[in-house]
Parts: structure tokens; C-alpha cells; sequence
């Protein structure tokens, strides 16, 4: 009986000093393999067609970007498409399914344009709240990728308050404008399948930092 009282000690003493190792270790691989989820916001799409220049029509190009993007998920990082089509979403509806996918990034594909056709370079907006630096370090991160890329980038990130950026919460988000369509230099650039995929392919590798 003595040996048995022992016995049955020491296991539950094994099992008091081996379940919170065993916790640890379960947490380290979750931590491990977890993928990191970004949601890829294509703007506009249906009767919406963003900025244009004859033909040209931004939601067009950023659909194409975002569907590059989606092909290009990993073990690393998985990216899910708002919209995966030619169709509109109004901005409440993209803010509920964000919420719903509850990711760690959010980025917004856009184009610009101005009435100053010199105008031209990548441009990324952030939105100054709580997670302010993270949206700002991704964004500078993104910014310094393309330009390694050889493609031209406005290196300071834009503080902007446009309603996406305002109304997603507690997720680090960037809207990035890929380039100006009223400039000659950034439509050709865009309007090529060979350069979309080449941007698509930076801000994949860009965004497992």
C-alpha cells in the first residue's frame, strides 16, 4: 500500500509538472502555424468604376491585383478577396465582412488621378488611431518594397481619413493607390498583366514581416 500511495503521487506530481509544459508547447506550434490573414479590399466594381481614363477603369486593374494576390496565399500568409468580381459592395457591407473574417491586416487597392498629369508614384494613407504605427510601419514597409522594385513610390505615408481606413477596427490598415492613371508613365505600368503580377508579388513577400 505504501508503494502504491508513492506510486499514485508521484503521477499526479508528473502530471502536475508535465500538463502546463505540454500547454506550452501546444501554444508555440498554434503560434507557429498560424497563417496571417489579410483581406484585400479591391474598391469600387459594378456601377462604380473609380478613376478613369478612356478605357482604363480603376476597378478593373484592382480586381486583377487582388486576384493575383489571392493565388498567391501560402503556409505563411492567406489572402482573402472582398470581392472577387465585377460587382459592387457597398462600404458597410466590406466593414461587416472584415469584421466577420477578424484578420490582421487590411489593405485597400486603389488608383489615383489628378489634374496634374505629372502627378505619378504609389501612394499609401493610413488613418491616425489606435493602431496607428502598425498601419504605418506596414505601409512605409509596402512604399519600400515597391521602390526596390523599380517601381516610382511616394515615399511619405499619407495620414488620410477616408471611411474605410476610419471605420475598421483595431486592425492595421492601409489604402494603397498603385499609381496615377492620369499619369503616362504609372498607366503603363498598371495597365500591363506581366506589371500587376509583379506587384502582387511584393506585397505578398511584403506583407509576412
Amino acid at each position: 500500500n505504501h508503494y502504491e500511495n508513492c506510486s499514485d503521487a508521484m503521477k499526479k506530481a508528473l502530471k502536475l509538472i508535465l500538463f502546463p509544459v505540454l500547454v506550452i508547447i501546444v501554444a508555440f506550434t498554434v503560434k507557429d502555424t498560424k497563417k496571417k490573414v489579410v483581406v484585400i479590399d479591391a474598391a469600387h466594381g459594378g456601377t462604380e468604376s473609380g478613376v478613369t481614363y478612356d478605357s482604363i477603369q480603376e476597378k478593373d486593374i484592382v480586381l486583377s491585383v487582388s486576384k493575383y494576390l489571392t493565388d498567391l496565399s501560402d503556409e505563411a500568409v492567406v489572402f482573402v478577396p472582398l470581392r472577387k468580381d465585377d460587382s459592387y459592395m457597398p462600404l458597410d457591407l466590406r466593414l461587416e465582412k472584415i469584421d466577420s473574417i477578424k484578420p490582421d491586416m487590411v489593405l485597400s487597392l486603389h488608383l489615383a488621378s489628378d489634374a496634374d498629369m505629372n502627378k505619378h508614384g504609389a501612394v499609401a494613407h493610413v488613418y491616425k488611431n489606435d493602431v496607428y504605427n502598425n498601419s504605418k510601419k506596414i505601409a512605409e514597409h509596402l512604399l519600400t518594397k515597391l521602390d526596390e522594385g523599380d517601381f516610382t513610390v511616394n515615399e511619405e505615408v499619407q495620414e488620410s481619413d477616408f471611411y474605410l481606413l476610419k471605420n475598421v477596427k483595431n486592425v492595421p490598415s492601409v489604402i494603397l493607390e498603385m499609381g496615377y492613371v492620369s499619369n503616362t508613365q504609372d498607366r503603363a505600368v498598371v495597365t500591363k498583366e506581366q506589371k500587376e503580377k509583379q506587384i502582387a508579388t511584393i506585397i505578398a513577400n511584403a506583407v509576412k514581416f
